[in-house]
């Protein structure tokens, strides 16, 4: 095995192989590389003698076990049960946990440990709504608080109160600052998110015109095309079989001078609904123009095709079509080709063409192989 595949099979590994999973875990990854930065900085404060030691690898061991737990939960998609799959929520209020308790070990340098309760916050609004924002944000606010409160209750005059209280001050005013600012960016989340979700069904309408025949619901011309070719390139270069077949709607027209264009319109959404249901799922049936259609059915015998339009013509005998006189009937007349050795495509369309006027010239009403 490769040193690239080792390496793509131990990132799978460790933050696995679920796109959504794995974004999840590289904004635990940079959690985690936060928390290593703040704890190398205090590790410098225990050199210099202004932080205890056992504080700080009580602090450590606290921040890897939670860090392990999150870890867990996302990785082996335990999360992925509750409302917040990423436990945002629970990570914010886990660090706003760790920056307090280090407010309280980290004496004579306590206010660098404010700061990142804004980073902190920031994280919020990549997947948090902006109530759930600032209600963090005011609990922050409470946290901190009883935090100096402790402080100062633990030890009594050690330490200057106009510090903590122009902390405080600090903190009242940046983390509300950068709850607006994470709301604002939830906020264009949300609306990305509904654009997105517009444009993705604005494409799949565009796809859906530019496929299927708006009168009828079938495959149009052009997409049949397509799946044409696809079907010649089987037949001529992996020895595959397809048959197809041109129906054409009888005595059409007399129906247009007789009931109207509207008529005509319910008499082709009446064929193309029942004609549609009785192909086989592999089969693909299209309004090549008109009161055309095509069929086209890979892997099947003329037969067999026979067979399922002659079904088809009795079952229209036995339908009549919505808003027209009740003892009106749809007829249709079809030829069938199949092609199993190379051949040109609009050779194959012409001999069923062929196939379908011979039906016409017999009477109409009745399926031909060709």
């Amino acid at each position: 095995m490769s040193t690239p595949d080792v390496r793509a099979r131990w990132w799978d590994t460790l933050f696995s192989s679920d796109p959504k999973r794995r974004i999840r875990l590289q904004q635990w990854l940079t959690t985690l590389a936060i928390y290593v930065a703040s704890a190398g900085a205090m590790a410098l404060g225990v050199h210099q003698g202004l932080i205890a030691l056992r504080p700080l690898a009580a602090w450590a061991v606290f921040v890897l076990g939670g860090l392990g737990v999150f870890y867990v939960l996302i990785r082996w998609g335990f999360s992925e049960r509750l409302r917040d799959p990423a436990l945002t929520s629970s990570q914010i209020v886990f660090g706003m946990l760790t920056v307090c308790w280090g407010y309280l070990m980290c004496g004579e340098v306590r206010s660098a440990t404010v700061f990142p309760m804004m980073v902190i916050l920031t994280f919020g609004a990549f997947s948090l709504p902006t109530r759930r924002i600032a209600l963090l944000t005011a609990s922050s606010l409470t946290l901190l608080t009883l935090t100096m409160l402790v402080l100062h209750r633990v030890q009594p005059g050690r330490f200057d109160a106009r510090v903590d209280i122009a902390n405080l001050l600090i903190a009242a005013i940046m983390l509300p600052a950068s709850c607006v600012v994470a709301g604002h960016l939830s906020t264009l989340r949300g609306r990305l998110r509904k654009q997105r979700a517009a444009l993705t069904e604005a494409l799949q309408q565009i796809a859906q015109l530019a496929s299927r025949d708006e009168l009828t619901g079938l495959v149009n011309r052009r997409c049949m095309q397509e799946s044409l070719m696809q079907a010649h390139y089987r037949v001529q270069h992996e020895g595959a079989c397809v048959c197809i077949a041109l129906l054409d709607l009888d005595h059409f027209k007399s129906v247009n001078d007789r009931f109207g264009h509207a008529g005509g319109d319910a008499v082709l959404r009446t064929f193309a609904q029942i004609a549609a249901a009785a192909v086989r799922s592999s089969d693909t049936l299209a309004r090549w123009g008109g009161e055309e259609f095509l069929l086209m059915a890979p892997d099947a015998q003329p037969h067999q095709i026979q067979a399922i339009l002659d079904r088809l013509r009795f079952k229209l005998g036995d339908t009549a079509v919505p808003g027209l006189d009740a003892g009106f009937r749809v007829t249709f007349s079809a030829g069938v080709v199949s092609s199993c050795v190379p051949d040109t495509l609009p050779q194959f369309i012409a001999r069923a063409d062929r196939a379908l006027y011979s039906a016409k010239s017999h009477g109409r009403d009745q399926v031909v192989v060709g």
